[in-house]
């Protein structure tokens, strides 16, 4: 039989994840809204709550009270997983709110709807077992199964990171993508490629935006000093 796996939280990247993790588990969905797909299986939070594997997929503006209200429903050996963009806040408030008796995984997938239009192979995601016997089988599945390339880091270590690869990228990407830069006929590489990044980073939402620059602590550091440089070197032209 298939393990039963509910999805809290059914946005873009909760839709996305349906798609690869439907043929081998029994998916059940909770959303505050309505879902019209007649192939989801939509059940109330308490009914999510009450899955054998929890994959959380609510921003970080939501996290902490969701993770409050499921608390009191998680079964035994329950596996609960998060995929937030940031690690050391949600394994925090997990660690802190979710039952001992259930495991936790932290993930980041570092990817999504609009970057993997021609599937997932090969693309990465982050992995920490927090409290967990079975973070070889999870990760024997990301990459036997759904064929990623799975990174095991610290909650710390992967905000570190993240703080550059993401912070800098989203704050360049949201400030180009506000100019409404034109397509020019002597355009180059370089300034259609900044036009793509921009276009890409457009489609993510603005909880998404705020869940990075907020929620890492290392982020203020880094937007700090990308500003800073960036003033010094207009005034000095």
């Amino acid at each position: 039989m298939k393990k039963s796996l509910s999805i809290i939280g059914f946005g873009a990247f909760g839709r996305f994840m349906f798609r690869f993790l439907n043929p081998y588990f029994e998916v059940y969905v909770y959303d505050v809204n309505k879902i019209t797909d007649k192939n989801v299986k939509q059940v109330s939070l308490k009914e999510a709550s009450q899955k054998e594997i929890i994959v959380l997929a609510v921003n970080m503006e939501h996290f902490k009270a969701v993770v409050k209200k499921i608390s009191k429903f998680i079964k035994k050996d329950a596996l609960v997983i998060d995929v937030c963009s940031v690690k050391v806040e949600p394994v925090r408030l997990m660690k802190k709110y979710l039952p001992k008796h259930c495991e936790i995984i932290a993930t980041h997938p570092l990817f999504g709807p609009h970057s993997c239009k021609d599937g997932i192979k090969g693309r990465k995601i982050m992995v920490y077992g927090v409290r967990t016997k079975n973070l070889k089988e999870v990760i024997r599945f990301l990459k036997n199964r759904l064929k990623l390339n799975v990174i095991q880091l610290t909650p710390k270590e992967h905000d570190r990171e993240m703080a550059f690869i993401q912070v800098i990228t989203h704050l360049v990407g949201r400030t180009v993508n506000k100019m409404n830069l034109p397509a020019l006929k002597l355009s180059t590489y370089s300034y259609d490629t900044m036009k793509e990044v921009a276009r890409i980073v457009g489609t993510d939402s603005d909880a998404l935006f705020r869940t990075i620059q907020r929620y890492n602590r290392f982020a203020p550091n880094v937007r700090k000093k990308f500003v800073g440089i960036l003033v010094k070197m207009s005034k000095s032209i």
